[in-house]
């Protein structure tokens, strides 16, 4: 029959453990498996036996997994017992050879146990048989003996063998099994006493999860003690049974009588306190020399009763252990061996025990963890895990909540699912002396475990951990600092103290500690109580400080920093660890590391500044209003805000509500603000600005450092400075000329009118207008509408224009035979122009207007264009290039462009090109300056240039301000122009990138990138027939 189950591979064999129930005074002893068999007897020398006495056998062997058994065995006498004790009965009459079956091994199972058996009558054992053809020698031999009273005496001996015959099984497995060759004595007592014994037994232990996908314990015990009058209990314990158990319980017993007479026998099989009896194993007498097999048989074997029963209905749920019995009255049989084989609950429990270190200092907390881990099948529960703490050890903290005792070192887990896991960590100090071993092991749980005993100290199983640890001998080194004043003033002088502490237990050598000289810190003195300090590298070294002592380190300097300034020792190194803290982890929460900082005060000063007018008129009051105020945290002295008086502004008058102003520099001084205060200081005046006017506050100066500025670096994303700007007016003037007459003849007198208009939006005031009288007019009047006309400088000047208006200037005269040009133009005025610069000269914009007049009968004049390149200036590394003069006009002999009278004092400077003594290098800066002549009879129209940038040069986008990368205008005046194709007369256009359409550029692909200067038209007027393009571009 099979039973149990399991769904899982249990590990195959547990160390054997005896059973504690008592021994009977003839229990036998086992005997080496070696050549030399020795024997060993013991007597009862009284007969009957006494009723109350007890034997049991020894557990050979138990299996928790799948596993399960079957047994068979036979006799070698050829009869039963025949009763009145004749020494010739056919009763005493033995064979060689006996052969039996074996059953029931399933296909799959791997064989993990055989154990052969047998026994026989006589002084002499034998202790080599026949099994299967192979000679076996006994590993254990047992005797025991039972003397008769008489007259006359007899003294009946018997002897038992074992053999371990796995092997063979596991070859043979299902079949017919032979045992021969066994010598027993058949005479005189045995043959008279009905004690003639031949017999043997084999139990097969085998694993199959396959045929038994259960779990299973499967005890063996073996022995060999004559019986009469007593009972044998056999205690399967660690058993958790299922709600539906599966049990069986196997006893094998010689010299069992077929037929005992009547009334003499009282035998009997018990499992749980319950008699088991059945068709061939009748009550009063189951020894009835049968094997049977859960009732199937009988199969007689004189001698030997083998006998299995089916006690699962005897076996209660959840049992922990199970007792089978075997006893007898007043017939005496031979107990040789028993099984009891119970379906259980298991779990296969791990433990794993870790520490964070193996090498801790003395003194040192150190932290175990211990894994506990079911592998199952099965939940396990009342599980406890003793972990007590060696010697070596104190015990400091856990965290299992409640569960860990440490004055008991038992965890107690109530709860395991398979698969589940929990850990505990328990933190303790190392002693410097004692047990270090420390060791846990699973000393109880409610299901047996697959692979492991609990509580069985046996350090091979994996329900058992130990880790050693080593300790190493330590020194507690604490470092503690301080400075003398924690708040000094930028110049002061400070001293810090650092206190070097060892706390033991021994004595700490070639320790360093590192305490650079921080930065902040000017003029620094390093003072040591002990050992050396090195100023390079900041470390103090200390040969050795004994435990207990300290030594100090001074440092001494001058505060130059206004931030606050940290200074930090830390101990990076000793021969001896510390059992709190590591050398050189920069660990602030550690006790080797200690810092202090000293923070010079500081005061948060702003400004706000507003105007109560944001758009006067000239003449109209304002009033500037500015706010200082000390955000703190600490006061601030000796404060100084410059806020001079802003030009444009007269009849200015400045009061403060704290401090003083002087109004020579503009300087505003308070010698002292609170923190949170503020003060204020006023500005009246009357606005007569012609253009933008602006005032600017800022803080130059303070005892005290500023957080977030710098006092006077000028900055504008600061909060020390501030200003107002009151926006330039604007008055939009434009010029148109006319003449009367554009052919006169020869003496005929012409007329030219000038208009000037004023856009807006505002009036213009002081404007002048540059008309010269043009050269070929004689006779001239000039008549203006308003203002008044200079006739020696051309100046037309005007007190002022309303928006909207507009006023002319009459020019009259008597035309001679020359070709006349006379132009006008803004030369200057109070407002800002937004599409015009007065005075630029550019006929691009619409403050300049000119007329020609071509007299009848003269030739018109004809334009001429002069063009001289140059080299003005050479910059290397930051330095004008020495050795070249950029400042004279140098000839050169192939233009004949350079030296023509009409340059006058504009003559073209610089040098045609740099000489080999001089060579370009790479990064170097390079100015070209392009002078343009009219010196024709008449403007030049629609003048348009392209000057591409020389190969292997790049041009500098930024030159002359931000996006200006060019100049351009008259002698003296030149303009700063934006690279973009905009209203303004250069456009830069970047390598490979198309030029604007009507381009002059010689190359249209522009491999290197070009200027495209578009100028419109130059007059050949002297003083305004010169213009000048310049650009800059580097070496690459």
């Amino acid at each position: 029959m099979q039973f149990m189950k399991s769904s899982r591979k249990a590990l195959f064999l547990r160390q054997p453990v005896w059973l504690s129930a008592a021994l009977s005074a003839i229990a036998p002893r086992w005997l080496p498996a070696t050549s030399a068999i020795a024997l060993t007897a013991s007597s009862l020398l009284l007969a009957p036996r006494a009723a109350a006495q007890t034997a049991a056998l020894p557990l050979r062997q138990d299996f928790i997994g799948p596993f399960d058994y079957v047994v068979t065995g036979g006799t070698l006498r050829t009869q039963a017992d025949v009763p009145g004790g004749n020494t010739q009965a056919p009763s005493c009459t033995v064979t060689n050879t006996s052969t039996s079956p074996l059953n029931g091994i399933p296909a799959g199972a791997t064989i993990r146990a055989a154990y052969l058996y047998w026994s026989g009558s006589g002084n002499t054992p034998d202790t080599s048989i026949t099994f299967q053809g192979q000679t076996i020698a006994s590993q254990q031999t047992q005797t025991d003996t039972f003397v008769l009273p008489g007259p006359p005496v007899r003294n009946f001996q018997w002897f038992g063998g074992f053999a371990d015959v796995t092997s063979i099984v596991a070859t043979s497995r299902n079949g017919n099994y032979t045992f021969a060759d066994l010598t027993v004595a058949t005479g005189d007592p045995w043959c008279f006493g009905r004690a003639v014994l031949s017999a043997w037994s084999l139990i097969v232990v085998y694993e199959d999860p396959v045929a038994v996908p259960f779990t299973n314990i499967v005890n063996v015990y073996d022995g060999f003690t004559v019986l009469q009058n007593e009972r044998a209990d056999f205690v399967l314990s660690g058993l958790s049974a299922p709600d539906t158990p599966v049990t069986k319980f196997t006893g094998l017993v010689w010299e069992g009588d077929q037929n005992p007479p009547p009334g003499q026998v009282t035998e009997v099989y018990q499992f749980e306190g319950n008699t088991l009896s059945d068709a061939q194993n009748p009550l009063q007498n189951p020894f009835s020399s049968s094997i049977n097999s859960l009732g199937l048989g009988p199969n007689v074997t004189y001698g030997v009763d083998l006998d299995t029963f089916d006690v699962s209905n005897f076996t209660a749920a959840g049992a922990t252990e199970v007792t089978g019995t075997i006893a007898t009255g007043t017939d005496l049989v031979i107990l040789a061996a028993a099984v009891i084989g119970a379906r259980t609950r298991a779990a296969d429990l791990e433990l794993v025990k870790t520490v964070d270190t193996t090498t801790p200092a003395v003194g040192q907390n150190i932290t175990y963890t211990l894994t506990l881990t079911n592998r199952g099948p099965d939940t396990a529960g009342g599980i406890t895990v003793n972990d007590q703490l060696p010697s070596g050890l104190t015990y400091v903290s856990d965290n299992s909540g409640g569960t860990y005792d440490p004055a008991t070192g038992n965890w107690t887990v109530n709860f395991l699912g398979n698969g589940q896991s929990q850990q505990l960590q328990i933190t303790a100090r190392v002693n410097p002396t004692g047990d270090y071993a420390n060791t846990a092991q699973i000393t109880t749980s409610d299901v047996p475990d697959l692979d492991s005993r609990p509580n069985n100290n046996v350090p091979t199983e994996d329900d058992q951990s130990t880790v050693t640890i080593v300790p190493q001998a330590s020194a507690d080194l604490s470092v503690a600092k301080v400075v003398n004043n924690t708040t000094p003033n930028v110049g002061e002088r400070v001293t810090f103290t650092v206190t070097l502490s060892n706390a033991g237990p021994s004595t700490a050598t070639n320790v360093r500690l590192s305490d650079p000289v921080p930065t902040g810190l000017a003029n620094p003195v390093v003072t040591p109580s002990v050992g050396t300090y090195d100023a390079a590298t900041g470390v103090w070294s200390v040969p050795a400080i004994d435990s207990g002592a300290t030594a100090t380190l001074t440092l001494e300097g001058t505060v130059t920093a206004t931030a606050p300034t940290t200074n930090v020792a830390e101990v990076t190194g000793s021969d001896q660890p510390d059992p709190d803290s590591t050398p050189g982890n920069n660990d602030p929460n550690e006790d080797d590391r200690a810092i202090a900082t000293i923070t010079p005060p500081i005061a948060d000063l702003s400004l706000t500044k507003a105007v109560d007018n944001a758009n006067p008129s000239p003449g109209d009051p304002v009033t500037f209003t500015v706010v200082l105020t000390n955000s703190g945290p600490s006061t601030a002295t000796n404060v100084r805000v410059s806020d001079p008086v802003p030009s444009g502004l007269t009849n200015a008058t400045v009061t403060v509500s704290a401090g003083t102003y002087d109004n020579a520099t503009g300087l505003w001084s308070i010698p002292s603000l609170a923190n949170g205060a503020s003060v204020t200081l006023t500005l009246n005046g009357t606005f007569n600005a012609a253009g933008t006017s602006t005032n600017v506050a800022e803080v130059t100066g303070s005892d005290q450092p500023d957080p977030d500025s710098t006092p006077g670096n000028g900055s504008t994303t600061e909060d020390d400075r501030a200003s107002v700007t009151i926006p330039a007016r604007v008055a939009d003037l434009s010029i148109t000329k006319t003449v009367d007459n554009t052919a006169p003849n020869v003496g005929e007198v012409i007329t030219f009118t000038v208009t000037l208009a004023n856009a807006g939006p505002d009036t213009a005031t002081n404007i002048e207008v540059s008309d010269p009288i043009p050269a070929g007019l004689t006779n001239v009047t000039v008549t203006p509408a308003t203002g008044t006309y200079d006739n020696n400088t051309g100046l037309w000047s005007l007190p002022s224009l309303g928006v909207g208006a507009q006023t002319t200037l009459t020019v009259s005269g008597t035309v001679g035979p020359d070709a006349i040009t006379n132009t006008a133009q803004v030369s200057s005025t109070d407002q800002t122009d937004p599409d015009s610069t007065p005075g630029n000269s550019s006929a691009d914009e619409d403050d300049q207007a000119g007329v020609i007049v071509n007299p009848v009968g003269t030739t018109p004049g004809t334009g001429n264009l002069r063009v001289v390149k140059r080299v003005t200036a050479v910059t290397r590394n930051g330095a004008p290039l020495g050795g070249v003069d950029f400042s004279q006009v140098v000839d050169d002999p192939a233009d004949p462009n350079d030296t023509v009278p009409g340059w006058g004092s504009s003559g073209p400077i610089g040098v045609p090109r740099i000489t080999e003594s001089t060579p370009l290098q790479s990064g170097d800066i390079v100015e070209y300056t392009i002078y343009l002549l009219s010196d024709g009879t008449a403007p030049v129209q629609g003048v348009n240039a392209c000057d591409p940038i020389p190969a292997e040069m790049t041009f500098l986008p930024d030159a002359f301000g931000g996006g200006q990368g060019t100049v351009v205008g008259a002698p003296g005046s030149l303009l700063g122009k934006t690279n973009q194709a905009d209203t303004d007369e250069v456009t830069y256009v970047p390598p490979l990138t198309p030029p604007p359409a009507g381009n002059a550029c010689p190359d249209q692909n522009n491999p290197t990138g070009a200027l495209v200067v578009n100028l419109g038209e130059v007059s050949q007027t002297t003083g305004q027939n010169v213009r000048v393009i310049r650009f800059r571009a580097r070496v690459n």
